[in-house]
């Protein structure tokens, strides 16, 4: 049986850096996005024409209340099992006035980056609150911190869990709790009723990490558990993650990379320990997605547990999917919900576990509200709050730098006005005669006779 090597120091990873200069938000735009986007598939996608719209009226930042009441379809996200598709929307009657896209999704490129700006700023000065001692500190914004032995448990010396919500190991009182993840948790703005969408947002493991996270899993994730991995091991020939756990691949000594020993140096002084093992893998949409079932065999359970690790390979780091991509994004989040157990956080992660991370978790929440009916007259009577620029708050309140970047945050309005434009049947033939914005990530549209990535 073959078992994780005795860990080692290594040199330390580059850092990633997170802060971003106040005067950036009116400045001309240099971020970029992959634009040699290859079709692999003859026929045409669905998710195509990702444009903002231009310059409008900028929604308000006051929470939603007193919404008017809609007949919403199927959920689609959700953590309480397997939904069913969402029903077509139904045609408008003479008492039901037609869908009205949210103002909060008509706002211009550099409206959206001013509200990214608004969020930066808003983090540093939690950061600051976190850091005094006097009356105007606040402990809740508090950094946690462990003693430099411990070092390279953390990936980027920049990226660290706010102390008040890190997720805590359950070992003795004496022993090193910490493993580099937060936990979230994310309510729905228009209806209470709804449970929460829950997650453990991760960096990508180093080795010295391994067996904290899988203890993490164990102690937090029943069976069937879910990890959603967004970033390859290395991406321009720098470790982004490292592998944590068997491929099943063959060795060079022999044999086949299939059961990992975990904990079997004791590092708790409580004996837990447990087997990890490869049971089978599958490429999906394309290569796109690896699908891998684990076995995790705690010492003294009857019964292994089932982990579901899915690895996304097409998302670059600090970027966006590309056009094509987007089908494949999606069927990713629709796979992780459909083999977590109900009620189970899933485990998120890229390589610091705040970028792609916050993306896809902010994404998937917003779509579950686009699913459930709520914004078809969202704006109703009254204009109402930016719900993109409100739930990367919300998670930046749980965890540090989430959506890192505005290419990243621009996405999630792109994505949110494309799918609801979709579900509605409403054809944005504004956006269609205009001039494309300077660097914005280009997405034919599916009814036109050829795609060509954008250049800029």
């Amino acid at each position: 049986m073959d078992k994780i090597p005795k860990f080692r120091r290594k040199p330390k990873p580059p850092v990633i850096e997170t802060a971003i200069d106040r005067n950036a938000a009116m400045a001309s735009e240099n971020l970029s996005v992959n634009d040699s986007v290859q079709r692999t598939h003859h026929k045409m996608l669905p998710f195509k024409s990702l444009r903002l719209r231009g310059p409008s009226k900028r929604a308000r930042d006051s929470p939603p209340s007193d919404l008017t009441p809609t007949t919403p379809s199927a959920v689609v996200v959700a953590q309480d099992g397997i939904q069913s598709p969402p029903r077509p929307a139904r045609p408008a009657s003479v008492n039901q006035p037609p869908p009205v896209l949210p103002a909060f999704l008509t706002l211009s490129q550099q409206d959206i980056d001013v509200k990214y700006q608004e969020l930066t700023w808003a983090e540093r000065v939690r950061v600051a609150q976190g850091m005094r001692d006097d009356d105007m500190g606040d402990a809740r914004w508090t950094i946690y911190k462990h003693a430099d032995t411990h070092e390279k448990m953390d990936r980027y010396i920049n990226i660290k869990p706010w102390a008040y919500n890190r997720v805590k190991l359950k070992v003795p009182e004496t022993e090193f709790d910490y493993v580099n993840a937060s936990a979230i948790t994310l309510t729905s703005p228009t209806d209470p009723n709804k449970p929460p969408l829950r997650y453990f947002a991760m960096q990508g493991p180093t080795v010295s990490s391994f067996d904290h996270v899988w203890r993490m899993i164990a102690e937090q994730c029943p069976s069937p558990a879910v990890i959603v991995q967004l970033t390859n091991m290395i991406e321009l020939d720098v470790v982004k993650c490292d592998q944590y756990f068997p491929m099943g691949d063959e060795l060079p000594t022999g044999g086949h990379d299939t059961v990992w020993g975990v904990n079997d140096y004791n590092l708790w002084n409580d004996n837990w320990r447990a087997d990890l093992t490869f049971v089978s893998v599958e490429e999906l949409a394309g290569g796109a997605i690896e699908k891998r079932k684990l076995h995790l065999h705690i010492q003294g359970e009857k019964e292994p547990r089932v982990v579901w690790h899915f690895l996304y390979r097409r998302w670059p780091d600090f970027g966006v999917p590309t056009s094509d991509e987007l089908d494949s994004f999606l069927e990713l989040m629709k796979l992780s919900r459909e083999h977590s157990a109900p009620s189970t956080p899933r485990i998120i992660h890229c390589s610091a576990g705040v970028g792609r991370t916050g993306t896809f978790i902010c994404l998937e929440h917003l779509i579950r509200e686009l699913n459930s009916g709520y914004l078809a007259r969202y704006d109703l009577p009254v204009e109402r709050a930016d719900l993109v620029f409100q739930a990367v708050d919300v998670l930046r309140q749980q965890r540090r730098g989430m959506v890192q970047g505005e290419v990243q945050y621009r996405f999630i309005y792109q994505v949110m006005r494309k799918l609801w434009q979709e579900k509605y049947g409403i054809v944005d033939e504004e956006a269609s005669s205009r001039e494309p914005a300077a660097k914005r990530l280009e997405v034919a549209s599916p009814f036109a006779g050829n795609f060509r990535p954008s250049t800029n």
